[in-house]
């Protein structure tokens, strides 16, 4: 099966490897007004990925955010754990006052 697959993917590739085809300028303007800059789509149909350089902007900032992410939620535990010691602090000066 693998083979057959195979085949026909050389039997496209063979038959239609120097195929080009101009679109009409109205549609080709249509399209290109809709497409990101993700990708580039050149003249003979292939497509060209985004640089490295975008990939490596893309994770430092992504990094970047989860360590802001980190600092919250130490910010919240610092706050968490400053708010226990605070009420256990004002229980245990009631029970003094209470039993004095």
């Amino acid at each position: 099966m693998a083979d057959k697959i195979n085949n026909l993917d050389n039997l496209f590739k063979s038959t239609l490897a120097n195929h080009t085809a101009t679109p009409d300028p109205e549609v080709w303007d249509k399209l290109s007004s809709r497409l990101d800059n993700k990708e580039k789509i050149v003249s003979n149909g292939y497509a060209i990925q985004p640089e490295k350089e975008k990939l490596v902007e893309g994770l430092e900032n992504k990094i970047g955010d989860f360590f802001i992410k980190v600092d919250e939620g130490f910010g919240g535990l610092q706050d968490a754990k400053n708010n226990l010691f605070a009420s256990l602090t004002t229980k245990r000066d009631k029970k003094k006052k209470l039993t004095n």
